[in-house]
């Protein structure tokens, strides 16, 4: 992706998911982002008049939903032939590997999308093609 001031992020999440389970999957997914869309947040601080850092994120980030892991899975897979789209996914097997990464790499490798379980797929690139890709989910109230 290159700069681009019209850039754009989704989370689309499960509803089936907890609160705590919801924000987990998002803040996971946006720290994926930030190590793979270099441009997606600014390099330098950005401080306020008393020098406090606040986030330098440079794009506009909305958190959706969804019905569950099927509709999550299908729609990631969908996302190949989105070339202009980044897209992460993050699942209950993700979430339940709790500071095991290397076995997580390991039992994922094998797995297909759907057997992982979905939790959160999220999606950045040109606002338009973001937009017209996850037109079909409802924001997150």
């Amino acid at each position: 992706m290159t700069n681009n001031s019209n850039l754009r992020t989704a989370i689309i999440i499960s509803e089936d998911a907890s609160p705590g389970e919801m924000c987990n999957a998002a803040a996971i997914v946006m720290g994926q982002f930030g190590k793979n869309v270099e441009e997606m947040y600014r390099d330098e601080p950005v401080l306020d008049a008393n020098r406090i850092a606040h986030a330098g994120i440079r794009y506009s980030v909305v958190i959706l939903k969804t019905k569950g892991a099927h509709q999550l899975s299908n729609f990631a897979n969908a996302l190949h032939d989105e070339h202009n789209i980044h897209a992460v996914v993050f699942s209950k097997h993700g979430q339940s590997m709790n500071n095991a990464f290397d076995t997580y790499v390991e039992q994922l490798t094998a797995m297909d999308t759907a057997t992982s379980t979905p939790i959160a797929v999220g999606v950045c690139g040109p606002e338009d093609d973001v937009r017209r890709v996850t037109k079909k989910f409802s924001v997150v109230r």
